[in-house]
């Protein structure tokens, strides 16, 4: 029974205030999705941004203090590279410097645990799994869940008829988040976005067309690695590689991102489109690099490519599920009979061929065309970047035997903690051992120097001046996440 004060709440059961505050969370959270969806650009690439704003805005702020947020970055060994140059970009030092002081802590005793259990080949490869991270990245984590919040509402709205009036006219979200959204709709919504979709991709410069395709660009990464991060075929070659700072196998990898950038720029230039059409399977995060790195016309060139194809693979989707039979037998019926009446001289055939499209539902008929529209080889650049990591990884196995590699790698940085798990699986008995007497040293060391930074950032040391600790806190992010970073 409802009280005088209009502010106070009902008065009923448990069980019923709950559905209700359930069902008005549900309607709100619905009517939030209806207006982030009106908005321009992708309401998943903005839904993604500003769950990032917000996961490092407290982070940053006290989060980064609380024990259980500390206890998942050492199981997920920090931050993926992409989270680790935003925390390194927004992060004050000591901040960045308290971190990994407790990453490097814990790695150092792991490796050190598994320094001491190591004694032949088998054993290396046991432990190279034990070094690998048990949890994926924190802010990764916390964009899922905001995505996955819309992807839900989403996936409520579309198909619900009371809530066709306040859709925008026409819908569209960005291809990767569409291509992952695809088996999670319904034919209308499905063949709303896609719609939507190809009307953006069909309106827009290619330029502009990129953001459709290959949704938000990711923040550009550092440029610190130089054009000299050649991939070695030699021991000359690679004690030169080690020498250099930062993880051998990091380094190898973004030389050979840069190298594919290279030539696909002047393949485009100077070679028909079937040469570099596998291009137009880049996944976003490769192809916003070739868009920062390569020239102009080569990134007009292939974004119209991809504008292209992508339009007539959206139109096809559409023209499918519209041709896609739905209701019930009868209309079923319908279809079979206008396509045996297509193939006049083929009905039999024509028959046999239409019966199973007409005994799918329409959920299975809608899956079916969203997995022939969206599918796609994997991105090349990931393949070449996989493989010179692979390469580097086997050449430094099968090097660590000659004596002057030995010292390189022990006077150098060595690999990074990313790399290592991979390294130690190949590595023999004494090999496996050096592996990890290096990495517990570097940690050791740069454990000291996170204390040391920490130390002299008091009150009461504020008259010392900082010595070399003072970039222990960007050299614990490279090691650990496995990218050089600068501020």
């Amino acid at each position: 029974m409802p009280t005088d004060n209009p502010g106070a709440p009902d008065r009923e059961s448990p069980s019923g205030n709950a559905r209700t505050r359930g069902k008005r969370r549900c309607a709100q959270g619905e009517t939030e999705v209806l207006r982030k969806l009106a908005q321009p650009g992708c309401v998943f690439c903005r839904e993604e941004e500003e769950a990032e704003e917000r996961f490092f805005m407290w982070y940053l702020a006290e989060s980064y203090l609380f024990s259980e947020t500390l206890n998942r970055m050492i199981r997920s060994h920090g931050f993926c590279p992409v989270h680790t140059q935003t925390f390194i970009g927004d992060g004050i030092p000591s901040t960045i410097a308290y971190v990994y002081r407790s990453l490097t802590s814990s790695a150092l005793r792991t490796v050190e645990e598994a320094e001491h259990h190591a004694t032949g080949r088998r054993d290396a490869t046991n432990l190279a799994r034990f070094l690998l991270p048990t949890a994926t990245c924190l802010a990764c984590a916390r964009r899922k869940t905001h995505v996955t919040y819309v992807q839900h509402r989403l996936t409520r709205v579309l198909p619900d008829p009371k809530s066709r009036p306040s859709l925008p006219s026409s819908p569209a979200v960005c291809l990767p988040h569409l291509r992952a959204l695809a088996l999670h709709l319904d034919r209308n919504g499905l063949r709303l976005l896609a719609s939507g979709l190809r009307e953006r991709l069909t309106g827009a410069d290619p330029h502009a067309a990129l953001t459709w395709t290959w949704g938000a660009p990711p923040p550009a990464a550092p440029d610190d690695q130089g054009d000299d991060a050649r991939l070695p075929t030699t021991l000359d070659g690679l004690r030169n590689v080690l020498a250099k700072p930062g993880c051998a196998v990091c380094r190898a990898e973004t030389h050979a991102a840069r190298q594919y950038v290279r030539w696909l720029a002047r393949e485009i230039r100077i070679a028909p489109g079937q040469v570099w059409r596998n291009a137009l399977g880049l996944c976003p995060e490769h192809g916003w690099q070739f868009a920062r790195d390569a020239a102009e016309d080569a990134v007009a060139e292939l974004g119209a490519a991809i504008q292209r194809s992508w339009t007539e693979r959206l139109a096809e989707l559409a023209e499918g599920l519209t041709a896609a039979p739905a209701g019930g037998a009868v209309a079923r019926w319908k279809f079979v009979r206008s396509r045996m009446e297509a193939r006049t001289g083929r009905r039999r055939e024509a028959f046999w061929a239409a019966l199973p499209e007409a005994l799918r539902s329409e959920r299975q008929a809608t899956q079916l065309h969203a997995r022939r529209a969206f599918r796609v080889e994997p991105c090349p650049l990931c393949r070449a970047v996989a493989t010179a990591g692979e390469r580097m990884v086997a050449l430094l196995s099968a090097s660590l035997g000659d004596p002057t590699v030995r010292r390189t790698y022990q006077a150098g940085d060595g690999v990074c903690l990313r790399h290592l798990p991979a390294v130690l699986a190949q590595a023999r008995g004494d090999e496996a051992r050096l592996l990890l007497h290096t990495a517990r040293v570097r940690l050791s060391v740069l454990n000291w120097e996170l204390v040391e930074f920490l130390r002299k950032q008091s009150w009461d040391a504020r008259y010392e001046e900082l010595g070399p600790e003072g970039t222990a806190w960007r050299r614990a992010a490279a090691f650990v996440t496995g990218a050089t970073q600068r501020r």
